[in-house]
């Protein structure tokens, strides 16, 4: 092929099929492969339902399409290729999103055709909407490979970094990189708290994916034959990207904990327990400061366990009183502390209420010492309506209180109903 032929688009996409059909391994084992992995999946699960299925399609399947992207790739990368590596910018965009479209194609059909043979064994499940959830989680793996192939000149590198992102992504679980993680839609289903992040992070594989190909597509390339020191220098890089996405799903998980502390299902604590404890030995957790470390700890086995966990969130408290999760630890004390009677409850409420007045546990506080009713006021007494009781005072200021600097909370129509009262 001439210098000027490479500008057209058709003797480029001949080029890469050719390239692609040239040895029959490069595609028909990744293919069989790709069939036989559901199949194989259902004998073992015994019969695979919905969820099974919507795990396999978005974990398992992308690291088959990494590898026909690889193998489509290596090509590329021998000599004779200077041609396409060489071409216009746009002539080298256009090969990327062929290559790497043709290998999520090629995956998520194949997949998806064994998919649906099981299905008829087992309950039956969408696969129509199975290979829509997985294709984000497909093509962001098939375009990490193809760029990182591109810009280190070899396919089995690009399959490397892909690979270890599948590999972390089965191994820790969506929580690894919460919108660049490949199981969003079953983290989902199984109602894990970072799976609610699931639709930013299909929409931000999308975009990372298109990202990639489109920035290494402006960058011009020539081949030779990579040096030994190239190489260590190859598997350094991919070694720093691959912490890099362990270290950004971190911060993305511990941020999103941060920001929704306050409504997140169960305690904060316990989610940022069962974060950190993905990562195992993995000196992660020395990235958030000793009060996150503090709140994630579990109290100490044996003994008193109430009583250990609440000296240490009030040693941390006086430790760390300006750090950002002191409110958080503060709510969780003042949920432990045993009060004998309800007075003392009411103005623990209101002191917490005061005394963080920004944090998002500040309404929740207040809406606790509304809804603390007073003794005797659910009885029916003879002749004696409810609203005669009094209110307490305390509970009334808590109500005044949450009406003034919180009136869109979820207790302010109940601190209202309270406030009107005669």
């Amino acid at each position: 092929m001439n210098a000027p032929m490479i500008h057209r688009w058709t003797p480029l996409l001949r080029l890469q099929l050719r390239s692609g059909l040239r040895s029959g391994v490069s595609l028909f084992v990744p293919c069989g492969l790709t069939a036989a992995l559901p199949l194989a999946w259902a004998v073992l699960a015994g019969v695979m339902i919905g969820d099974t299925a919507l795990y396999v399609a978005e974990a398992l399947v992308p690291l088959l399409a990494a590898t026909l992207a690889a193998l489509a790739l290596a090509p590329d990368f021998s000599v004779g290729a200077d041609l396409l590596l060489g071409s216009t910018q746009a002539m080298r965009r256009r090969a990327l999103f062929t290559q790497v479209l043709t290998a999520a194609g090629i995956a998520i059909v194949v997949s998806h055709a064994a998919l649906g043979l099981v299905s008829l064994l087992g309950t039956g499940f969408n696969v129509i909407g199975l290979a829509l959830l997985a294709f984000p989680s497909v093509f962001f793996v098939a375009a990490v490979t193809a760029a990182a192939s591109w810009r280190f000149r070899s396919g089995p590198a690009g399959l490397a970094l892909a690979a270890g992102i599948w590999a972390l992504n089965l191994q820790l679980g969506y929580a690894v990189q919460p919108l660049l993680g490949l199981s969003g839609a079953a983290a989902h289903s199984d109602r894990e708290v970072l799976g609610d992040l699931w639709v930013p992070g299909k929409l931000a594989l999308v975009a990372a994916g298109a990202g990639l190909l489109l920035w290494e597509a402006r960058r011009r390339a020539e081949y030779r034959q990579p040096s030994a020191w190239e190489a260590g220098r190859v598997s350094a890089w991919i070694a720093a990207l691959l912490a890099a996405y362990v270290v950004s799903g971190a911060l993305t998980g511990v941020g999103y904990l941060y920001w929704n502390r306050a409504n997140v299902r169960g305690s904060v604590s316990g989610h940022l327990r069962e974060h950190f404890g993905r990562y195992g030995r993995a000196p992660v957790t020395s990235l958030f400061g000793p009060a996150a470390r503090l709140l994630a700890n579990d109290a100490a086995p044996g003994g008193d366990t109430t009583g250990t966990r609440l000296a240490d969130l009030e040693q941390g408290l006086r430790r760390w009183p300006r750090s950002i999760w002191a409110d958080a630890m503060a709510m969780e004390a003042l949920n432990l502390r045993k009060r004998s009677d309800r007075q003392s409850t009411l103005q623990a409420y209101l002191d917490y209420a005061g005394r963080y007045p920004g944090s998002p546990y500040a309404p929740r506080a207040l809406e606790a010492a509304v809804k603390m009713e007073e003794p005797g006021s659910r009885v029916q007494y003879y002749g004696r309506s409810q609203r005669s009781i009094p209110v307490d005072p305390l509970r009334l200021e808590a109500a005044r209180r949450l009406l003034e600097k919180y009136p869109r909370s979820r207790g302010a129509e109940m601190a209202r109903a309270l406030t009107e009262r005669p």
